[in-house]
């Protein structure tokens, strides 16, 4: 399910884990601000989120913008907290009901390690690499 069909708060939570796999662990701001980001969205996708949950994560995103040894930790922070802010009802929607209010509309996960988005992407990656 893509586009407009897909749970905003899903896709959120979904980018946010492929930020968290894919750092590469060498500066602290973007090991442990991705795994921050990731945890808040997927809390707030499932429901299960704390009222200061979002002030959390747009605290995160904040600090992570200004440190960070490379683009991953800028670029990740900037998704999650535009996610957050440019999907605002969704997230309230979520919060307020306490879990998912379009669970017909859940996203897989795309970048999960056996699906075929990301096995086509590494093929993709493989062969620009050759």
């Amino acid at each position: 399910m893509v586009g407009a069909a897909a749970c905003p708060l899903a896709v959120a939570a979904s980018v946010a884990g492929f930020f968290e796999r894919e750092n590469c662990g060498q500066c602290p701001p973007c090991a442990v601000g991705t795994a921050s980001l990731a945890r808040i969205l997927r809390a707030v996708e499932a429901g299960g989120s704390r009222p200061r949950d979002l002030r959390d994560l747009h605290e995160v995103s904040g600090f992570m913008t200004g440190h960070g040894y490379c683009a991953h930790c800028r670029v990740a922070a900037a998704v999650a907290s535009a996610m957050a802010r440019d999907f605002e009802e969704a997230v309230d929607a979520h919060v307020s009901g306490g879990s998912c209010p379009w669970p017909e509309r859940r996203h897989p996960d795309p970048f999960a390690s056996a699906s075929p988005e990301r096995a086509a992407v590494e093929a993709a990656v493989q062969e620009q690499l050759r």
